[in-house]
Parts: structure tokens; sequence; C-alpha cells
């Protein structure tokens, strides 16, 4: 029986992956041996004509190990020979990740392909093992609290390899086995082709639905003030559950909005009543603020607010969009990307910046403060 090795998931703690979860066959692995022995590695499947295709996470694609795109697998643990060849490893930035780690490993460690070195969990069938290993995963995310699912401070090349990925995943490799063969025999890829066809534009897709923005939010006011988010939003049914869940969590179930002091910007790194928010714009929704006076309640403006890129730079120019209505005379509304160079820190998961809203007095403090950010003198 062979070692589990322990691996951080990315809603829960470290943990040892059960034997029959342990050594997961990782995805789209490009081992090429016996069958493909004539082959270069990149006729794995999904290959094709690219060099590599990172999907998600630090491992999770052919050619793709280590959070490094180009790397073959088969060169990807130095340490295999020791008892610990994950050690000096960039760690899987979830628990789907980690299962395309521990395949990356399994391809290319089963009985007869390496010398003293330590074998894969799953040498018997790395790839069917891949498929046990992301249902797992799936499973536990579904059954995970929203808490639980927050994006922490963990990062990844390729961002999280959410529900979304999760389920493209299990999709292609549905009854896929490598056992007795290679783990991209030829014969299995032309026979997976069907499913493979459409797999890049999913993987597209994913990108956006399990990466989602952060949200902060300035408060330039002379006096205190509470942004709470109205029931029953069509349109932001992600948002609205995390933006009261985050807000239930941090102070502890008294309150499910957000109270901020004047001057207050929301720093990022910390869990603290006014960190920013990590997970409430989420792709494709459009979310409804409600900003009042915190002293009398007294209503001060109405918030739409999403993110976006504007075609045809879609991969390049990041844009957060705001609407304001029902506002009082002296209410005025800013928003601007997240600098990675401001005061709140780095960028986003998969290069998300985040939005911040700026809440002003007049339109004056507003540009000062959310026109562009630049850094103190």
């Amino acid at each position: 029986m062979h070692r589990a090795f322990p691996v951080s998931l990315g809603f829960a703690t470290a943990v040892n992956i059960p034997e029959q979860l342990e050594l997961a066959p990782k995805l789209l692995s490009d081992r090429i041996d016996g069958q493909c022995g004539g082959q270069d590695e990149g006729t794995a499947l999904l290959q094709y004509r690219r060099k590599y295709i990172a999907v998600c996470g630090n491992y999770v694609g052919p050619n793709y190990c280590n959070g490094v795109a180009g790397t073959r697998e088969s060169a990807c643990f130095p340490l295999e020979k020791t008892h610990h060849p994950f050690r000096d490893r960039v760690a899987p930035r979830d628990c789907a990740d980690a299962c395309a780690q521990q395949h990356d490993y399994c391809c290319h460690h089963r009985i007869g392909e390496c010398d003293d070195c330590i074998l894969g969990n799953w040498s018997d069938d790395c790839t069917g093992g891949l498929e046990r290993c992301l249902q797992s995963c799936r499973d536990e995310w579904r059954r995970a609290t929203s808490i639980a699912k927050l994006q922490g401070p963990g990062r990844a090349t390729k961002g999280r390899c959410g529900e979304c990925h999760m389920d493209a995943l299990i999709e292609v490799f549905r009854n896929w086995s490598s056992a007795g063969r290679s783990c991209a025999a030829t014969g299995e890829l032309f026979r997976n082709a069907v499913h493979a066809a459409s797999f890049g534009l999913k993987i597209d897709q994913c990108r956006k639905k399990d990466n989602p923005w952060p949200l902060r939010f300035a408060n330039f006011h002379n006096y205190s003030v509470k942004v709470s988010m109205p029931r029953g939003q069509r349109r932001c049914r992600n948002g609205l559950r995390f933006f009261r869940d985050i807000n239930l969590w941090r102070t502890e179930g008294e309150r499910d909005y957000l109270l901020l002091p004047s001057g207050e910007t929301m720093d990022l790194t910390d869990d603290s009543v006014n960190a920013r928010m990590t997970d409430v714009l989420w792709h494709a929704e459009e979310c409804k603020f409600d900003v009042r006076d915190a002293r009398n309640n007294d209503a001060l403006v109405q918030l739409r607010v999403s993110f976006g890129r504007k075609p045809p730079l879609e991969a390049i120019r990041h844009m957060c969009h705001v609407t304001r209505w029902h506002r009082r005379w002296d209410q005025n509304i800013g928003i601007v990307l997240s600098s990675p160079k401001a005061p709140d820190g780095r960028l986003g998961e998969f290069d998300n910046p985040g939005c911040t809203v700026c809440l002003c007095s007049d339109s004056i403090h507003c540009h000062k403060h959310c026109h562009r950010y630049q850094e103190p003198a």
C-alpha cells in the first residue's frame, strides 16, 4: 500500500487524500510510452497542435506542471526517489488541482517505469482514478458552505478549479481508463475526440464562472455608512449569497450588511469586518446595493455594480461598471479597478483586479480618489 501525500484543498484545511483518491491521475496527461513511443508528448489528449494547455490551478493541463506552461510531467518531479516527491513543488490550488498533481506523478511512476521511485497510488489506472478523484472533489465542493469556498490567500497561475471546471473535466474523462496502457493512449484519444472538441470553449467559460471578482467600498464621507443588498436579486444570486454570508461570518452573526466608518477603504489582506470581499462580483451578474447614513438610516444612494471586459480586447481590458439611482443631492459615486499598487494589495485570482466603489460627498473628491490611483509622494 502506497503512502498518501498531504495536500491543501481549496475549501478545507490540509488533509491526506485517502488512497483511492491519492496520486489521483492528472488531467489531460501527456504521458507517452509503449503504444505511443514514436510520438512526441504534444500528441496527448486535447493537445493536437498546441505544445501545452493550461486549464486551471497549477497542474491541470497537458505539459503544464508546477504552475509552469511547457513543463513536461515526466520531468516535473526531481524528488521522485525520495519519500516526499512533492516537497519542492508548488502547492495545488484546490482539491481538483491536487488530483491533477497526483495524476501528473502517477502517469510516469508506475511499475516498470522508474527505478527506486515512489510509485503512484493509482498506477493500475491513473486516468480512471482521476475521474473518481474529481467526482469526490465536486461532491465535497457542493456540500461546502459559502465561507469555505472563499478565495482565500491562495493563488494559481490559471485560477481556481471550481465546480464548472470539475464538471467539464469529469465529462471528458468519463469511463476513460488507462489500465494497462499509456495515460494518453492514441485509441482513447480518438474515441474521446467528440467530448474533447468543445472542451476548450467550456474552459473559457469556466475561467469566468469560477473566478469571481473582489469588491471593496471606500467611504470618503465624514460619517459612517451602511451598505446592504436587497433580497430577491435574480441577477445577483451568487453575489447576494456571498455578500450576506461574508458579513455574517465576519461579525459572528451580528449583521449581514457592511458598516464602514469614515475614510474606511477596506484593507485586502485580513478577515476583519472591514476587509475587502473577494467573491462578490460574479460573471454575468449585476448586483444592487443600498447605501444609507449609519447615524439615522437615511437613504443616500442605490447602486448597480458589475464587471466585464470590453471587446475586442477582452483579455486585457478589465472594466468595472456602476449605475446609480434614487441619489440624494450630496451623493457622488466613483468606481475604479483596484490597483495592485494601491494600499489594498495585489490582484485577485487569475489576474482579476476587482472593483473599488468610492462613496463621496462631491465629484471633486470622487475624481481625486477614484479616477486614477497614484502612489503617495
